[in-house]
């Protein structure tokens, strides 16, 4: 025996509980990458931000920051280039700082490892995570039984 109940009301419900349910995994996901962005002037962190596309089921992550690229992928040796980068003097004719063992005419710089913020932020054990407390919020919030 089975008993089908459909009504346009159940319906609208469940897809407003449904996108309830994406906004707080939304929210829950830019926290997250917020906590776990490098800091030095919070400028990237305060940059990140998610977005929620409740018709076709999607999270956006996105950092907005000029910079943000950079510290996600990696530069030289650990970006997409893989090789260092030159940096040559533009207005001396050698390039000096604290700790050098001479002006250098020329320098390879490795470049910086990546920082995988944002995927890490978006692993899927975080997202069951955030998915289970998400659908509580929703649930107990509910006007009436289920």
């Amino acid at each position: 025996m089975s008993i089908t109940q459909s009504s346009p009301t159940l319906r609208e419900e469940v897809r407003a509980g449904i996108a309830r349910a994406l906004e707080g995994i939304a929210e829950a996901m830019r926290r997250e990458a917020r906590s776990r962005a490098p800091r030095r002037t919070g400028r990237l962190a305060g940059s990140i931000d998610a977005m929620a596309d409740t018709g076709h089921g999607l999270v956006t992550l996105r950092a907005g920051a000029p910079h943000a690229s950079f510290l996600h992928t990696g530069t030289g040796i650990h970006g997409p280039a893989h090789r260092p980068y030159i940096i040559r003097p533009r207005r001396k004719r050698a390039l000096w700082w604290p700790g050098a063992p001479h002006p250098m005419g020329v320098v390879a710089h490795p470049g910086i490892r990546p920082r995988d913020y944002l995927r890490e932020a978006s692993a899927p054990e975080f997202i069951i995570h955030a998915f289970e407390d998400a659908f509580k919020n929703v649930t107990t919030n509910r006007k009436g039984a289920l």
